[in-house]
This record gives C-alpha cells, sequence and structure tokens, in this order.
C-alpha cells in the first residue's frame, strides 16, 4: 500500500512539474515601438517645419505633443527620406505630422502592445 501512495506522489509532483513548466508567462507590458519614414521640406521661413511631432489623439487637440524631434539631426538617405522610431509607446492611436515646404501634413498611426509598427509616407 505505501508503494501505491509513494507512486501516486511521484506522478502528481511530475504532473505539477510539467504544467507550470510547460505555462508561458505573458509578458503584460503595453509598450509598442513606432517606425515611420518620411519626406520632409524644410521652410527656413516657418522654424516649425525643421520639426516633426508626434501626438496622442488627445492632446493633438490641444497642440500639446507627446514628443518632437530636429530634423536636421535625423539621419536622411540620399533621396532625402527620413527614418524615425518612437519606442515604449503605449497601445493606441497617434498622430504624426510634418511639414512639406509651407503644408502641415499629419497622418494617424497606431501602435499595439510588444510589436513594431512601420509606416511609410
Amino acid at each position: 500500500m505505501a508503494r501505491y501512495i509513494i507512486f501516486f506522489q511521484i506522478i502528481a509532483m511530475a504532473i505539477v512539474f510539467f504544467l507550470l513548466t510547460a505555462c508561458k508567462k505573458d509578458d503584460t507590458s503595453p509598450a509598442g515601438y513606432l517606425t515611420i519614414s518620411f519626406t520632409p521640406i524644410i521652410n527656413s521661413q516657418i522654424p516649425e517645419s525643421y520639426y516633426c511631432y508626434i501626438y496622442t489623439e488627445e492632446s493633438y487637440q490641444n497642440n500639446i505633443s507627446l514628443d518632437k524631434k530636429y530634423i536636421p539631426d535625423l539621419y536622411v538617405n540620399k533621396d532625402g527620406l527620413v527614418k524615425i522610431t518612437f519606442n515604449y509607446l503605449n497601445t493606441g492611436n497617434y498622430i504624426f505630422s510634418y511639414y512639406v515646404n509651407k503644408n502641415l501634413t499629419t497622418h494617424s498611426v497606431q501602435v499595439t502592445a510588444q510589436k513594431s509598427s512601420i509606416y511609410n509616407f
């Protein structure tokens, strides 16, 4: 009888061990990444045209940017294409804006948790 109890305990511990090690832990990080390629045209008469901006949908209404980048500091390829990455953004919808000469250009972009979203404008 004692052998059956010991055997049952060993089997039960083995099952618990396999169940615990088989469980995949979810990464609960809400952060996502956003990579945007775009072609700005800077106009020296408009100081804001030297920057690109990222807003949350809510902050765009109040003109409060989440982040802004100075375009001349960014890498520009030979075709004038600029590539920028925003890291650790919360899941949601964002507005990306930049100038093409005198015209403010805006695009709606979306960030998904634990993923890299790529946009080309």
